[in-house]
């Protein structure tokens, strides 16, 4: 939106927008902007907008190929993270395990579908109130209908695969990962 309250698109031309009262505006992830976020980013940097949160330089993480098709992601098996470091995903969209035995959570998980969690297991477990006295998690990830199935093999048939994730829930989760796996 320019100074004057009109509207542009890349290529710094008027857009008018529908009168429809349904119209909506949306900020969209770099995701679904693909060979125009280039332009987008020029435009910009031409004009000094400053972005209140990171937009347009978002990274875009994907699946492999292989990911796309399973539901354990292997990359971050064994990767040994501080207890604080999983927690502050919370602030992020996931939550936390339901407290099992000596109130110790075995999982902290996110809702990617309806149906649908990524799961991060949790070695040997985050006590409640005293996170860091386990020490280091060991991670294990996977996708399941149901994020208590902690109980459940990693080789269960869940209909769910990675590839099955909305493409801008994927590269969110994906920032998140490897943000932990540093």
């Amino acid at each position: 939106m320019a100074e004057d309250g009109t509207f542009t698109d890349a290529a710094d031309d008027t857009v008018t927008l529908p009168t429809s009262t349904t119209a909506h505006i949306r900020i969209p992830h770099p995701v679904h902007l693909a060979d125009v976020l280039p332009a987008w980013s020029e435009l910009f940097a031409d004009y000094e907008i400053l972005q209140p949160f990171p937009q347009l330089a978002r990274p875009v993480r994907t699946f492999t190929d292989d990911e796309r098709t399973s539901r354990v992601l292997a990359r971050l098996d064994g990767v040994k993270v501080a207890a604080g470091a999983l927690l502050g995903l919370v602030k992020r969209g996931w939550e936390r395990g339901q407290p099992l035995d000596a109130g110790v959570e075995a999982w902290i998980s996110r809702r990617v579908a309806p149906g649908g969690f990524v799961v991060i297991d949790l070695d040997p477990g985050i006590v409640v109130g005293s996170p860091e006295v386990l020490g280091d998690q060991t991670l294990a990830v996977r996708l399941t209908e149901r994020p208590d199935a902690h109980y459940l093999s990693r080789d269960d048939t869940t209909a769910l695969r990675f590839g099955d994730i909305d493409p801008v829930t994927a590269s969110e989760i994906l920032t998140d990962l490897d943000h932990l796996a540093g």
